[in-house]
């Protein structure tokens, strides 16, 4: 499927542009990017998936098929296209901003650490995760989900009231976070501390399935998992009033 045949690509997708990258805390980098037409991308969902094609291979974009539905490269040409939040969107310039988490062996990581002004690489979306809309809200997460976290706490309408745990690898990573004043908000050391999830369980054990709180988590997979297990297994709260998900997966020994 070649990819420079306009029409076959999917309406989800934009080749976006370098414009700038940043390092504006630690472990994190600051990308500036620029594509067309990103109205789009400002409803469904605060996500998006970087599209990286592999390296010393020409790049095959998602595209629609003979019968209308979109289609991702697969074998030799397989996009790696791991999700990230938009800190914001241009729409009249087509700029966007995004956080990068850097960690040794990321492939986005590596691909950013050599990228400059001009670059480009494929965007597809927008995802799911919308920002909660709840009176009360409890929030656990770790690096990876920091993104969604700032953005949840910032467009949290001033009356919102709960608690959030957020765990980084050291002091020097905590970040001033815009947030309703009537949440508290715990940052978590690695290694220190407990761990977001099992903070989340420890301090909210006990809610009712009647009038909870939105439950929000990101963090490892098998760690989601443990709170999938006992916010929705054992309290019986549901989908509308939670968003679990596992943000990456611990490599195994």
């Amino acid at each position: 499927m070649s990819s420079s045949i306009a029409p076959q690509l999917s309406d989800a997708f934009r080749l976006a542009e370098v414009v700038s990258i940043e390092q504006p805390f630690p472990s994190f980098y600051r990308v500036t990017m620029r594509a067309p037409d990103m109205q789009r991308y400002t409803e469904g969902g605060m996500h998006f998936r970087l599209l990286l094609p592999p390296k010393g291979r020409t790049p095959v974009w998602p595209y629609i098929d003979e019968t209308g539905r979109a289609r991702f490269p697969s074998g030799d040409d397989q996009l790696h296209n791991p999700v990230y939040t938009f800190v914001s969107i241009d729409v009249p310039t087509g700029h966007f901003t995004f956080d990068v988490y850097i960690h040794e062996g990321g492939r986005i990581t590596e691909w950013m650490r050599a990228a400059k002004s001009g670059d480009t690489i494929g965007i597809n979306g927008p995802g799911g995760g919308a920002v909660p809309v709840a009176d009360q809200i409890i929030i656990a997460g770790d690096e990876t989900a920091l993104p969604a976290i700032r953005r949840i706490l910032a467009e949290a309408a001033p009356e919102v009231t709960g608690h959030a745990y957020i765990e980084v690898g050291a002091e020097r990573d905590i970040q001033q976070l815009e947030k309703p004043v009537g949440v508290t908000l715990k940052w978590l050391i690695r290694g220190r501390d407990l761990g977001p999830v099992h903070a989340l369980i420890e301090n909210h054990s006990d809610l009712s399935p009647d009038a909870p709180p939105f439950v929000w988590c990101g963090a490892e997979k098998s760690q989601v998992q443990k709170a999938r297990a006992h916010f929705r297994d054992a309290l019986g709260i549901g989908p509308d009033h939670s968003y679990l998900s596992g943000y990456w997966r611990q490599a195994k020994p």
